[in-house]
């Protein structure tokens, strides 16, 4: 697996940011040290989930209260149906590097 730099900084604990891939919007997350990231936009009505509330270890869309858990992408609780895509994440010299 590769790893590319994204230049953003990497969150403070139990917050989001959003980082682009390639052109995509991107959403990171750091709970309990660790980075996730999965795809910014709701599979519901693609509102910015890196606008949303951070619950643990799930992601809250601030346009209907969908949630998914931030781990795998699945979803906790409708409306949305799909799940997120994700990424594996982590921090180097303290920016935030996706695995492609």
């Amino acid at each position: 697996m590769t790893f590319r730099p994204t230049g953003q900084p990497v969150p403070a604990e139990g917050e989001l940011t959003a980082v682009d891939l390639d052109g995509a919007k991107v959403a990171v997350a750091c709970v309990q040290g660790r980075l996730y990231a999965f795809q910014d936009e709701c599979t519901h009505m693609q509102c910015s989930l890196s606008g949303g509330d951070l619950e643990e270890d799930t992601v809250v869309c601030p346009c209907h209260l969908g949630r998914f858990q931030i781990t795998t992408g699945d979803v906790v609780e409708g409306p949305p149906l799909l799940a997120l895509r994700t990424w594996p994440a982590r921090a180097v010299g303290g920016r935030v590097e996706l695995g492609t």
